[in-house]
Parts: C-alpha cells; structure tokens; sequence
C-alpha cells in the first residue's frame, strides 16, 4: 500500500488495464464531485428506470437452478460467528458502492494508491503485471459494516476480478474482522445480454428471505429485485455523503423483519417503477423473528434441483 507522491512520479496512469478487471457503472465522473446530493439522487433515479426498463424489455429470463449450478457453481457460506444474532446476510457490492477506482490518477487525486499484482504468482516478478490503482473510500463505510454485522452476517459481492477485489478489501478490512466472506465476478451469471448478475440463489445454504443485496446498479440483482437495496453509485468524496449513515438504519430495520423482501418490496417499489406484479411471500400469521431453527453447519447435498428447492423453503 502506498499512500505518498512518489508513487505518482514512477508510475503512469493504468485505467486501461484496469479495466478489465473492474465493473463500473457507465458514468461521466468529471463534474461527480460538484454534484449536490440532490443532483446525485436525481441522476441515480434516472439510471434506476433506465435499467429496469431494460431489464423488463431486453433480459432473458433467470437461468434454472441446474443451469445456474452448471454455470457458475454453489456458494456455501461460512456459519456466521454469532448465529443466534447474524441469522440474516447483508451482502454488499464493492465499486461504486464502498469504493471507486478512478479513472486518472494523475488528475483526480485519489484517497488511496494501491499496487495490484495481477502476475499469476503475484510474487512482483514482472513490473509489467503491477498496476497502481487510485481508489476513493466512501464515508462511514467501516460504521457502517461494523453496525451491520450486529444483526447480519456481513459478506462482499462484486462482479470485478478477485485479484483487484481482495487487494482492495485487504486495505479495507485487513484482519477479516467486518467482511466475513467474499465472492467475486466468477460467481457471477453472465446473461446472453453480457450482464454480470448477482444471482442470489447462487448461496446454496441460505434462504432468500435472509439476504439483501446492497448496490448501486440495478443490474446487479435483476433477477431478485425484492432482494436488492439500491444506493446512490459513488465517485468521489463531496462532503454530502452520508448514504452509508442512512443504510445504518434501514438495514437496522431489516434486521428485526422476518422476510427483507417484504420491506423492500415496499421500501422502493422497484417492481411497481418497472411495471411488473409485485411478488408475494408465505409469511405464517404470528410468526415473530428467531422463532425458526437453523443449523448453518449443516450443509445438505445438493444433486438435482428438487434437493436444490428443498433447501430453500
């Protein structure tokens, strides 16, 4: 990690070949940081109905549970470290979202200079491997990720390359004491449209009715848009930033629900902005949170996809 000029002095700016390994969403960030927070909400609502309109008219339909598994392959999640409190997961995109890698790192003077080896040994041998990247933190981020492992297992979701991730998410949380898993693009579906998706059924060993996804495009959960809350991208650090204090209480409130796709659904009525029938859930009447039992350390064998909707009920 590096932080000085001299960095700056030996190394030119790399965006090319960073861009390979990042997802961004398509932005002009020249004037982001002159934005108010009005004109930055505005700005994320448009692109918000821009994608769902897409996603209605365009997107091939979610892949069968077979084909998901074949494709990308099961996740099974870790036991969180406190059950009876983290029985929900809060999964959070990691570009745009935590952090942004900028575009020129001799021109926008960002937060933080990293140097990614992305040789395959990532031993430094070859200069021409190493790229430095300028990254922006975004405000509260560590509050928020400590506020949320009080009622969630906290994990990272992004669809960039994990070399570039890990690096990143070292700097961020080098003891892994807030970010208890991470999962990167290759646990991603790619839709015929060259979409990198977050499909949360990836998660073999949680229900959906647990997990909210935390990003800023659309995009990343159009598959389960009552699982995903959706946030204004970041770029760059205006002193009107406070979207990480906000999510502290929203994801307070998720906490104490029994399904975050009720909340959700009519926190930000994503299906209702995109003209689609909202879905129901079975919720038993009385039925209060921590009332069910569930052993995170049993992992169930998963050979068909009748196995596969067994364990998601």
């Amino acid at each position: 990690m590096v932080t000085g000029e001299s960095l700056l002095e030996t190394k030119q700016p790399e965006e090319n070949k960073l861009d390979a390994f990042t997802t961004k969403v398509a932005q002009n960030t020249s004037d982001a940081g002159n934005m108010t927070a009005v004109d930055l909400h505005k700005q994320h609502f448009h692109q918000t109905m821009q994608a769902l309109e897409k996603i209605t008219r365009d997107f091939s339909p979610a892949p069968s549970i077979e084909v998901l598994a074949q494709q990308v392959g099961l996740v099974y999640l870790p036991p969180p470290e406190r059950p009876e409190e983290q029985r929900k997961v809060a999964i959070f995109d990691m570009d745009e979202t935590l952090i942004h890698c900028v575009d020129d790192i001799e021109k926008e003077n960002p937060e933080v200079l990293l140097e990614i080896d992305f040789s395959p040994n990532q031993d430094g041998s070859n200069p021409e491997d190493i790229v430095c990247a300028g990254i922006n933190i975004r405000p509260y981020i560590i509050e928020c990720l400590e506020e949320a492992a009080k009622n969630f297992q906290v994990i990272v979701f992004t669809a960039s390359h994990q070399t570039y991730a890990d690096a990143i998410l070292d700097y961020i949380d080098p003891d892994h004491r807030l970010i208890s898993y991470r999962m990167y693009r290759q646990h991603c579906y790619l839709t015929p449209e060259n979409y990198y998706i977050k499909d949360l059924r990836v998660i073999a060993n949680r229900d959906l009715k647990d997990m909210v996804l935390v990003d800023n495009s659309v995009f990343s959960f159009a598959y389960q848009l009552e699982n995903g809350v959706p946030i204004v991208s970041f770029y760059r650090q205006p002193p009107q930033d406070e979207e990480m204090l906000h999510l502290i209480y929203y994801l307070s409130v998720l906490g104490g629900v029994n399904d975050v796709r009720t909340q959700n659904v009519q926190a930000f009525e994503l299906h209702k902005l995109a003209g689609l029938q909202p879905p129901q859930f079975e919720e038993e009447a009385g039925q209060v949170e921590g009332d069910e039992e569930q052993d995170f350390q049993e992992i169930p064998e998963v050979t068909n996809e009748s196995d596969y909707d067994s364990i998601r009920k």
